[in-house]
């Protein structure tokens, strides 16, 4: 596969990490609880929800890209990816959801009312993908047939598709896995906008949801999400990736922020909103901040253990490289 293509999506990984932590930042309920905060706040936490809601969807449509990587394989070698992606997938999603668990018993969310959840919470992308990577027999065997084939499925998981909605199995992430092993990389180098148009749609797309309530209609939620995900990508294209160090820094280490943020950050948020709930200014600080502390702080874990305890870092990540080809 062109390492092109695995740059840039090494970008798209780190930027989708980035946007799944500020997602989980949201902190409206817990600063004001059944209050109101101000009209300015609110715009602002619900336009960064909308924007961030391109992560999950292209989080699964790298899975299935890089499952097949944009080529048709053999029987045999679906079997060999399966295999392999049970190890980096199901190693991870049983150990944090253990170490979840702990962490919820541990905080008594009665006694405290720092954390509550169910143990697998945001690690519902991993239960998902997993349940997707069974079909993807299927998906090969669709890769041999015609196209209409294809298409046709393509177009069933678009009308059945519920945006943002991570009820199993997700339908959001079942149309962006299929479709990501659709894909292939002659097909992601064609959909590249021009730059003047590019910049043009990027600032109307960020401009919309500070303007529009965009949850309320399905159909142009799906559409934004969708633009979304084509101009994130496009980001990328024309972007300069390879020369940018703190992105390939920060790569090997997105599942285990992805993976260790959550608690976290609720944590870190919840406590201050317990001593300063109804302060607008916090609030809007804190829904920036933290989530920078949060990637810091794990960053910083996740290096130290890769340095001094290589084999806990390799089972809480999946036993993943680093190299980003091998990773996916």
């Amino acid at each position: 596969m062109d390492k092109t293509i695995s740059s840039k999506m090494m970008f798209c990984n780190v930027v989708c990490t980035i946007f799944v932590v500020l997602r989980h930042s949201l902190n409206i309920k817990a600063f004001f609880g059944s209050g109101q905060p101000t009209f300015w706040n609110q715009c602002i936490q619900n336009a960064f929800m909308n924007i961030t809601s391109i992560a999950v969807p292209f989080f699964f449509l790298m899975s299935g890209f890089f499952f097949f990587k944009g080529e048709v394989i053999s029987e045999q070698k679906v079997n060999e990816n399966i295999i392999k992606r049970a190890k980096s997938l199901l190693i991870p999603f049983v150990v944090w959801g253990i170490i979840n668990t702990l962490i919820l018993q541990l905080s008594d969310s009665n006694r405290y009312g720092i954390l509550d959840g169910f143990f697998f919470t945001h690690m519902w992308y991993v239960r998902d993908l997993m349940f997707f990577m069974l079909f993807t027999p299927i998906i090969a065997w669709l890769r041999h047939k015609t196209v209409l084939l294809q298409y046709v499925l393509l177009t069933i998981l678009l009308i059945l598709w519920e945006p943002v909605n991570n009820v199993f199995p997700s339908s959001e992430g079942a149309l962006f896995f299929v479709l990501g092993c659709i894909l292939n990389s002659r097909l992601l180098e064609v959909i590249k906008i021009p730059i003047p148009l590019f910049i043009i749609l990027t600032l109307l797309w960020l401009w919309i949801p500070f303007y529009w309530e965009i949850g309320t209609t399905i159909i142009w939620q799906k559409i934004y999400i969708f633009a979304g995900v084509c101009l994130l990508w496009n980001t990328a294209l024309n972007s300069n990736v390879s020369k940018i160090s703190l992105i390939a820094k920060f790569s090997p280490f997105c599942f285990f922020i992805y993976c260790g943020h959550l608690y976290l950050l609720k944590a870190i948020k919840v406590s201050i909103a317990k001593y300063f709930g109804g302060n607008d200014i916090l609030s809007i600080i804190c829904f920036f901040l933290i989530p920078i502390i949060v990637m810091i702080v794990l960053f910083c874990i996740g290096n130290f253990m890769k340095k001094h305890t290589p084999k806990v870092y390799a089972v809480l990540i999946g036993y993943r490289k680093n190299d980003y080809m091998k990773r996916l």
